[in-house]
């Protein structure tokens, strides 16, 4: 669910690229790389305290996401736009551009974190241990031994 609203907030981004008329020259793709970079915050900080929340139903471990990150997050969000905002105002195209590039970037990633995902998880996020990795945490355990008592991956011994 959190690739999807990662997703949806470079699409809603290349949309709103395209819609603004500007041209694919040298600064629109130096910051077209950094979509994806710029998406992935919100969304993951939420995700992140989703998963570390104690609540068994979806619904309550969303709203303990949201309030553990969710003042954070907007906090961010906020001041990331405003600083951007002011890039507007430049006389110099490259950062009018990268003030644009940064505004619109933040302002998708904020509204997916916040609407989409927020429902999506409620709706189809993971409920109790499902989509629990621990079992890769006690394979990756038992690997780690020989037989003799030695770590296989270092060269320590174990005690």
């Amino acid at each position: 669910i959190a690739t999807l609203s990662i997703l949806g907030v470079m699409a809603s981004f290349f949309i709103t690229f395209v819609a603004s008329g500007w041209v694919l020259g040298m600064y629109e793709c130096m910051f077209l790389q950094l979509t994806a970079g710029m998406a992935v915050d919100y969304v993951v900080h939420l995700a992140h305290a989703y998963n570390e929340s104690h609540a068994t139903s979806r619904a309550d471990r969303m709203r303990e996401s949201l309030r553990e990150m969710g003042v954070s997050v907007g906090s961010g969000a906020i001041s990331t736009l405003a600083a951007s905002g002011l890039l507007f105002i430049c006389s110099f195209r490259v950062f009018n551009l990268y003030g644009s590039f940064i505004f619109f970037v933040i302002l998708w990633a904020i509204l997916w974190a916040l609407l989409f995902f927020p429902a999506a998880m409620m709706a189809f996020g993971p409920e109790g241990t499902q989509g629990n990795l621990a079992f890769l945490k006690r394979a990756y355990a038992f690997g780690r031994r020989s037989p003799r008592g030695r770590c296989l991956f270092s060269s320590r011994t174990s005690a």
